[in-house]
């Protein structure tokens, strides 16, 4: 789907991919927020006013994808904005996201919010523990990460109990049935 979109959109949904950020943690970004040294990405404007400010532990994959969107740009500079250089508004990726998808054949067209979800999704296939994708999704408490994926956490267990769990085969060969 990258391949069908805007230069300056494509960045902005790969960092979305990359670390599981909300649409306006990643808007918000400003290149003093990277930080190199630790390979983090400090979010400033988090989902409520009053939670402060977090880090983001990014992937190698991230940490190179951020040092070539940031080396040799001022602190204060957006890390992404539009291809005139104006920072991306607050519904700016409404409609880019949804010619995206119908480039790509995907109906119905999906927002940018499911980016995210399909990390935490990744994350919870790959077996990271709901803590650390609370952690990193930036989730008050680990009961929301619970509720919201662990749908996708009990598919995936069906997929390991039916690859690794015991099978019963009787002498005759044949499976036992209901």
């Amino acid at each position: 789907m990258l391949e069908n979109m805007d230069e300056d959109f494509g960045a902005l949904v790969t960092a979305l991919l990359l670390t599981g950020a909300r649409y306006s943690e990643i808007r918000h970004a400003k290149v003093q927020d990277f930080d190199t040294e630790h390979e983090t990405l400090t979010v400033r404007k988090p989902k409520r006013r009053g939670h402060g400010v977090r880090s983001i532990d990014l992937s190698a994959e991230a940490t190179a994808f951020f040092r070539e969107h940031t080396g040799g740009r001022k602190l204060d500079e957006y890390v992404f904005v539009h291809s005139d250089g104006t920072q991306w508004g607050r519904s700016h990726q409404t409609r880019r996201m949804r010619l995206a998808c119908e480039a790509a054949g995907i109906h119905p067209t999906v927002g940018v919010h499911v980016l995210r979800h399909s990390v935490a999704s990744h994350f919870l296939k790959r077996g990271v523990g709901l803590k650390y994708i609370s952690e990193a999704l930036g989730h008050s408490n680990i009961a929301i990460t619970s509720k919201h994926y662990a749908h996708v956490e009990k598919s995936e267990l069906r997929k390991q109990l039916d690859r690794h769990g015991m099978k019963i085969v009787p002498k005759h060969g044949k499976e036992r049935t209901k």
